[in-house]
């Protein structure tokens, strides 16, 4: 689809492309075949798309796989994709906020997410089981998935995308490839999970505190989770004080540091629970 033949469905559909939506829509078809073929697409693979659209990349999607659960959140959009797509006995369009269901079950998950969704996209599919990802993410946050500690771009979204995930931008895409065109370039980039981690809540919720403040020191972040979680806060200062690395900044450690950590605040909370 080009620009002036998605402006039309826009139109029939009566949809105005909304930039709090993140609604931007890839007009070159060229970048939609190389993303089925980043992903290796194939007639064994349940494919999720998060954030469907018009329906360019379903469409190149269904020509190779199983089946295909298309998700979109805007009931127009969705309305216009299930009749779209009613002939294809492999496409199923769910109307939905991802961020609010629970996936239905897949092997691969290919998409153009709205730009406003990117993080906690990546939030909710890390701790997930699947062969592999290939997303259109805005090329910035793409560079914070893989990240180096100590860069600026550094930050709790890096540590918990490299716990559970491998990360490589395949390529960068000019901003001219949407319709309305975004500020900004991005990129297609691959993911593909790690062996699962111990503990997935505590660990989560670690990063989330250690990173509250990433230039304070560890000792900070370790404080607030204590607190948190309830133990009285002599207590909890004693402890933090008492980790491993409480003298370093979180945006310094290695996500093989922060799950060092979460192990260590485990066993605190194992003890805690025998003593009592």
């Amino acid at each position: 689809m080009d620009s002036w033949e998605i402006r039309a469905i826009l139109k029939k559909c009566g949809v105005k492309p909304s930039k709090r939506r993140g609604q931007n829509f890839l007009i070159n078809p060229q970048i939609i075949r190389r993303e089925v073929d980043y992903a290796e697409v194939t007639g064994r693979d349940v494919v999720l798309e998060v954030g469907a659209g018009l329906g360019g990349l379903t469409h190149a999607l269904a020509e190779r796989a199983k089946l295909v659960y298309a998700i979109e959140s805007d009931e127009r959009l969705a309305l216009f994709l299930r009749d779209h797509f009613s002939t294809f006995k492999n496409v199923e369009v769910i109307h939905a906020d991802f961020l609010k269901i629970d996936p239905p079950a897949f092997n691969k998950l290919v998409s153009n997410p709205p730009y406003s969704i990117s993080a906690p996209l990546i939030f909710k599919i890390a701790p997930l089981r699947f062969e592999k990802a290939v997303l259109i993410l805005q090329l910035e946050f793409a560079r914070r998935l893989v990240a180096s500690p100590g860069s600026r771009e550094y930050g709790r979204l890096s540590v918990s995308a490299q716990t559970y995930l491998n990360a490589l931008i395949l390529e960068v895409i000019s901003r001219r490839n949407f319709y309305p065109a975004p500020k900004v370039d991005s990129a297609i980039v691959l993911l593909t999970p790690k062996p699962a981690v111990v503990d997935e809540p505590l660990f989560s919720e670690v990063s989330r505190c250690l990173f509250a403040s990433p230039n304070r020191k560890v000792k900070y972040g370790l404080h607030l989770l204590f607190d948190r979680l309830g133990i009285p806060k002599s207590l909890a200062l004693q402890l933090a004080e008492k980790s491993p690395l409480s003298e370093k900044r979180p945006r310094h450690l290695t996500p093989e540091e922060v799950k060092e950590l979460t192990l260590w605040v485990k066993g605190i909370l194992h003890e805690g629970k025998k003593a009592g």
